[in-house]
């Protein structure tokens, strides 16, 4: 199995089994949350072209054991053993979620991801000094910091973070300019936000309680999985017989059949693989979304201005320039008898492009297959 390796923007994060993370590449916002290694202090510096460790959050405490890692633009995130999320580099948009935003605030080195809107800041307990070329930034302490926890998955594109906590409830922050973090408004979020379905009734939470009621509305829950685009996002429901998706639509970017404005709010996707047949992998990339269903084929939605959806176009013919509803990834070779891609057993998504491994009957191997246009400053994790 391939290892998750995010690459965004010139930079690279990799994450070993005993739960380290190396980071190399550029670092002109602190994306690589590297540190001194006798000082723990941030280093500062502009970029790496070796593999560093990253030993020291931002306060010079000893990092913990990470089980994944995310990276959008110019900025990472991790999520820890215990349950803990951190994040470092810039925060304009308060990516971060560490309730700052602004030019100001870009982090060199992890810091604890703040549990949300019940953790305002409002008392000031002293102040923090840090050189960051050549520059002295002093930022505030604050004494009522609650931190994130109890967090089982995360997912970040572009300048927005989701993640998702072990009741199966979803949190979202960063940019929401198109409602991509489904929380009901299009301003930014600067620490976690509880996401929100609209009109749907499909799933109950762990009382009995319909999720939400039709033309209503209510928390996200039941989550098992989720993935975060630069404009759009989607999350698998329950046992994986729905996807609900929220953000851009302009083409097609939510698979609601339609291309008309921002979905605020998560809605249900509509089910065109089978009552009997279960969604259990979603990818989102720039402006598009894979899903894997349980029959090991492929569905994808929005954008395909770069074939990025597998549809079958070309360069020279074109024709299929978005799909604004699930529709099935065809193959690309000539021997097959079937004219869809299948034997699929996990996928990997980029900005404009996709990629998936697939077990190949005919030559008796596992083969990566991808399809699309992979750019310099693309993130295409399998």
């Amino acid at each position: 199995m391939l290892k998750k390796l995010p690459q965004v923007l010139h930079i690279h994060l990799h994450l070993q089994k005993d739960g380290k993370i190396y980071a190399w590449g550029s670092n002109s916002y602190g994306q690589l949350g590297i540190t001194d290694a006798t000082s723990g202090k941030p280093t500062g510096a502009s970029k790496s072209a070796v593999a560093v460790e990253l030993i020291y959050a931002n306060d010079g405490s000893e990092l913990p054991k990470f089980v994944s890692i995310a990276a959008g633009d110019y900025f990472s995130v991790a999520l820890a053993e215990d349950g803990s999320v951190w994040s470092w580099g810039r925060n304009v948009n308060g990516q971060l979620g560490h309730g700052d935003f602004g030019t100001g605030y870009t982090y060199y080195a992890p810091v604890k991801v703040q549990q949300g809107a019940s953790a305002s800041k409002t008392v000031v307990t002293g102040t923090e000094t840090t050189e960051s070329d050549g520059n002295t930034v002093t930022k505030n302490i604050y004494g009522n910091n609650i931190y994130l926890e109890e967090i089982v998955a995360i997912s970040a594109e572009g300048d927005s973070v989701m993640a998702i906590k072990s009741n199966g409830t979803v949190l979202s922050w960063g940019v929401d300019s198109h409602g991509q973090s489904g929380t009901g408004s299009l301003s930014d979020k600067h620490v976690p936000t509880r996401a929100k379905a609209s009109d749907f009734d499909g799933v109950k939470d762990s009382n009995g309680i319909p999720m939400s009621t039709t033309s209503d509305t209510s928390y996200l829950a039941n989550v098992t999985s989720i993935a975060m685009g630069k404009n759009q996002s989607a999350v698998i429901v329950g046992d994986g017989s729905y996807v609900l998706t929220a953000g851009d639509n302009t083409t097609g970017q939510t698979g609601l059949g339609t291309t008309e404005g921002n979905t605020t709010m998560f809605k249900a996707v509509k089910n065109v693989w089978g009552s009997d047949v279960k969604v259990v992998e979603i990818k989102s990339g720039a402006n598009h979304t894979v899903a894997r269903t349980d029959d090991n084929r492929l569905w994808a939605w929005g954008d395909n201005s770069k074939g990025q959806l597998g549809l079958g176009d070309t360069v020279i013919d074109n024709s299929i320039e978005m799909a604004d509803k699930p529709t099935q990834v065809k193959r690309g070779d000539s021997y097959s008898d079937d004219a869809y891609i299948n034997n699929i057993w996990t996928i990997g998504v980029g900005g404009n492009n996709s990629a998936a491994i697939r077990h190949d009957t005919v030559v008796g191997s596992d083969v990566v297959w991808s399809w699309g246009v992979i750019m310099p400053q693309d993130n295409l994790v399998i």
